[in-house]
């Protein structure tokens, strides 16, 4: 069988992380008041280090039902932000050819003033 490789990236609005945290956030605390030890994020802080890259940093713990910190790890993404055009630029002179493109995850069009913009390509076969 062969795999063939799906690159899917989000080009987005540096406001719009805070939403998406938010919500995980919420999801995670429902989560923790079950009483299950899944791991759930401590942390999150987003830091612009330049005007088109932010630095989201997360801490997760691994929390027994008595409260016991089983596990922690942390981590630290560099996020660049791209228009769409600069995307999918990008994405076809690395040798990716576009399969499709959608607008807020499908629910919205370039016109009604989108947040998101998500493409998926595949690696263009060679001649």
């Amino acid at each position: 069988m062969t795999v063939v490789p799906l690159l899917a990236q989000s080009a987005f609005e540096p406001e719009v992380i805070d939403i998406l945290a938010a919500a995980f956030e919420d999801a995670w605390a429902s989560i923790e008041k079950s009483g299950s030890s899944l791991a759930s994020p401590r942390y999150k802080r987003v830091a612009p280090l330049t005007a088109r890259i932010n630095r989201i940093e997360r801490r997760y713990e691994v929390v027994s039902t008595a409260g016991e910190v089983l596990q922690a790890v942390e981590t630290s993404e560099d996020i660049r932000i791209f228009s769409p055009e600069e995307l999918t630029e990008a994405l076809l002179r690395s040798g990716f050819s576009q399969q499709q493109a959608w607008w807020d995850y499908g629910q919205a069009s370039r016109d009604t003033d989108p947040q998101f913009f998500t493409v998926a390509a595949r690696p263009t076969p060679a001649a």
